[in-house]
């Protein structure tokens, strides 16, 4: 089966529809405001929609942190803008069309939340396929939806830049992602996140293209963006940086074109943080953002703290939803994790024996940095206060998947009947598992709907 034969897109739609059907029917299964911090994300983005300005910390957050004054007020309005100033322009882009108001007012507060998990008091709704949210918000669900699938997109672009000419790897890695319950959750929800995982791993895919200089200013240009939208994600800099100091000092036939890519890296970084400077809001979220990054916990220096933070991780990294309290049972993500640290072993196994170029060995130092980068900026957020949530994650998500796939796949040799079997499988593997999630766990948890 080759790349564009009709077999193969023919598979490659399974994955494909695999995202979109689960994505929709999160989108319908959950109520507004039961994602982590989406009631502060809204806030934000009315700002830009309502007022055409960047968003500021108003009103000030008030109470206990799950209290309505304090999760519908400005306090995520800290955070880098540029996500918010995107969905404010989609949110008037759509009001203009359809005359849907822009602000969206919230149901009252659930004030047996901590032993519910579910912090709205949601009106019931007759079924399930009904969305009583306006299309100002079913507007920017569809711009999470659509970031999403640009990770699907890197799991099948990375898969090929590792294992080149294995494309059965690349849709097996793209099957994982797209059946991801956390992972197509969040793909839901109006959050930041969404927009930093996106360029974060379009950042990773352009890295990968080993022997281009010319695309280290395009990932620089990236990397301007990805820190505007978040700060978490700054390690992309040092990763693009980093790439480049490899090739440079490796790949020696290009030099001259190396140090002139370079010198736009540090041309478009330096108007980035020019812009920055200049914005007094800009400057004082960045400045704020910076503060929170940074902090330290004194709670981090006890052995539980480290214990919440291994198990939590884990669990929603397979199914926590809410914010953070409706999960799946743990077996199911400690079977999940210990299925993907085994296959994944397989596959770097099954990378490691294949052909090893100068190419080869970069792409493994540029993996191994991002990973790097990456979790170094989790720890830090963990050691701000404890947030063990795998949505600051997600940007490793296309290189999870893609040495699980090679390590399901890592047989002595190519069988494509066997291998489509095992893509198959998985698929409705996942599909079964969302399904029974949506049955089992979230209609009981939010009560209000009638499949």
């Amino acid at each position: 089966m080759t790349n564009g034969s009709p077999s193969f897109r023919k598979l490659l739609a399974l994955p494909v529809g695999l995202y979109i059907f689960l994505s929709v029917l999160y989108l319908l299964a959950i109520p507004v405001g039961e994602s982590p911090d989406e009631p502060g994300h809204i806030q934000c983005i009315e700002q830009v929609s309502q007022f055409n300005r960047l968003p500021i910390v108003e009103p000030k957050p008030e109470g206990r942190w799950f209290s309505r004054e304090y999760i519908t007020s400005g306090i995520m309005c800290y955070h880098m803008p540029l996500y918010y100033v995107i969905g404010g322009n989609v949110q008037r882009a759509v009001a203009a069309v359809t005359e849907a108001p822009l602000h969206f007012e919230f149901p009252p507060n659930n004030p047996e939340f901590i032993g519910s998990g579910v912090m709205f008091l949601h009106e019931e709704k007759p079924t399930l396929w009904l969305l009583p949210e306006p299309a100002t918000l079913i507007g920017l669900r569809w711009l999470s939806i659509g970031l999403g699938a640009i990770v699907l997109w890197a799991c099948f672009r990375v898969a090929r830049r590792v294992f080149p000419g294995h494309d059965m790897i690349a849709v097996l890695s793209m099957t994982m992602a797209a059946g991801w319950p956390q992972f197509v959750y969040l793909s839901r929800a109006i959050s930041n996140d969404v927009l930093a995982t996106a360029i974060g791993v379009v950042i990773l895919v352009v890295l990968l293209s080993v022997g281009r200089p010319n695309r280290f200013i395009g990932a620089a240009a990236l990397s301007v963006l990805a820190v505007w939208t978040k700060l978490s994600v700054l390690f992309a800099v040092g990763a693009v940086l980093g790439a480049w100091l490899l090739e440079f000092l490796i790949l020696r036939a290009q030099k001259r074109l190396y140090i002139r890519a370079l010198l736009a890296c540090l041309a478009i970084w330096g108007i980035g943080w020019a812009v920055i400077m200049v914005e007094p809001t800009l400057y004082k979220n960045f400045s704020s953002s910076t503060g929170r990054f940074t902090a330290v916990s004194p709670q981090a220096n006890t052995l539980i703290y480290w214990q919440n933070f291994i198990r939590l991780t884990l669990s929603s990294g397979w199914a926590r939803f809410g914010w953070m309290s409706v999960p799946a049972p743990l077996w199911h993500a400690y079977a999940w994790w210990a299925a993907i640290l085994i296959t994944g072993v397989a596959g770097l196994f099954a990378s490691w024996r294949a052909q090893y170029t100068k190419q080869k060995k970069l792409v493994w130092f540029i993996l191994a940095m991002w990973g790097a980068g990456l979790l170094v900026s989790y720890m830090q957020i963990n050691l701000n206060r404890l947030q063990p949530q795998f949505r600051f994650l997600l940007t490793a998500l296309p290189i999870i998947t893609t040495f699980s796939a090679a390590g399901l796949l890592s047989w002595p040799s190519k069988q494509i009947r066997r291998d489509r079997t095992i893509i198959i499988l998985l698929a409705l593997f996942l599909l079964a598992y969302n399904l029974w999630f949506v049955i089992a766990i979230i209609k009981p948890t939010y009560g209000w709907y009638w499949l």
